[in-house]
């Protein structure tokens, strides 16, 4: 009887032993990464845009509020808190991804007239200079996503600046795809306004 007891036990033994070593292999294997990386999408900037344009227009840094300076996508939950996503990131600043795009749209938008970053061309003479405080630029992740934003056009040979705010909603898609792509459609609406605004000031 103790024989048998003793082999019983040296089998339980064994058996625990190779299911530990089962265990710690899955736990040590790597597992795929699931991150994904997104970036806004510009517009192709318009052939007409060289050092022959009539009129230049230069856009200052896009200030954008501090629970949005983060690399993940950042989203708004039914209970008014913020999540920021650890999988789904963006591949560049968001606040330099608004930038180019609000730049590429107002380049598409505006004929004749060139449109640059002031980080780009820093010694660049300019007709035109375009600031912007974003105050808002989120929302649920498959309901509205909203942007507000203050900004301001700042013009050279009269030193005058306009003061202008934008409020526009998206329907968000599915997913954080669809999330993404709202918020570039916001932007790149938001580069219309700003386009408008500074055609009325040239008349």
């Amino acid at each position: 009887m103790k024989y048998r007891a003793c082999i019983r036990m040296v089998a339980m033994g064994v058996t625990a032993l190779l299911l530990s070593g089962c265990l710690t292999n899955d736990l040590l294997k790597p597992k795929p990464d699931t991150t994904r990386f997104y970036a806004l999408e510009a517009e192709e900037r318009a052939s007409s845009q060289g050092d022959d344009a009539s009129t230049t227009v230069v856009v200052n840094m896009i200030r954008i509020p501090k629970y949005l300076d983060y690399s993940g996508v950042v989203t708004q939950l039914p209970s008014y808190e913020m999540r920021q996503s650890g999988e789904h990131r963006w591949s560049e600043p968001l606040d330099e991804g608004i930038a180019r795009v609000l730049v590429a749209g107002m380049a598409s938008e505006l004929e004749g007239v060139r449109v640059s970053r002031i980080k780009d061309r820093p010694g660049l003479d300019w007709d035109y200079r375009v600031g912007a405080s974003v105050e808002k630029l989120d929302g649920d992740l498959e309901g509205e996503v909203k942007l507000q934003v203050r900004w301001w056009i700042s013009v050279n040979d009269s030193e005058q600046t306009r003061e202008f705010y934008s409020n526009l909603t998206e329907s968000a898609g599915v997913g954080y795809e669809g999330y993404v792509g709202a918020i570039n459609r916001l932007v790149k609406s938001w580069s219309v306004e700003v386009s408008a605004a500074v055609q009325s000031l040239e008349k």
